[in-house]
């Protein structure tokens, strides 16, 4: 009997060890059970915030496109702007040129006096000081 005893206290204390070890393991794999689940709601919240991620950069690349278009067709408009206001520009020069001679002409042939036989007026005077003025004004 006392090797019953014996043995019985064993098994006892084996079948103890293993509840101990089972319950580790067990333990163990509730751990790693929640684990995952952790990794899977990770998992989960990253794809999305992936998939926001990309949604905003394909907008951001629709805006750029857009933004070039728009600086492009910018460009253009003020480069055919700037062709137009140089040609105006020129024909405004050629049309100073032209008036300038003009009142050059004038101015010359009212400082030379008046006709031969005909008496000085004063609207030649008034004329050719206005002409003389208007030069100088033109010029600044």
């Amino acid at each position: 009997m006392q090797e019953c005893k014996r043995r019985k206290s064993e098994v006892e204390q084996q079948v103890k060890r293993l509840a101990d070890t089972l319950a580790q393991e067990t333990k163990r794999r509730e751990g790693a059970e929640q684990q995952a689940v952790e990794i899977g709601q990770r998992r989960g919240e990253l794809e999305a915030e992936l998939a926001k991620n990309n949604q905003a950069q394909a907008q951001l690349r629709q805006d750029l496109e857009k933004a070039r278009k728009h600086l492009q067709a910018q460009q253009e408009s003020s480069g055919a702007e700037q062709t137009r206001l140089e040609a105006r520009m020129q024909e405004l020069q050629a049309a100073k040129v032209e008036v300038e001679q003009q009142v050059k002409r004038l101015a010359e042939t009212l400082a030379q006096g008046p006709s031969v036989g005909k008496a000085p007026s004063n609207s030649r005077s008034r004329l050719a000081n206005a002409a003389v003025n208007w030069k100088l004004n033109w010029r600044s």
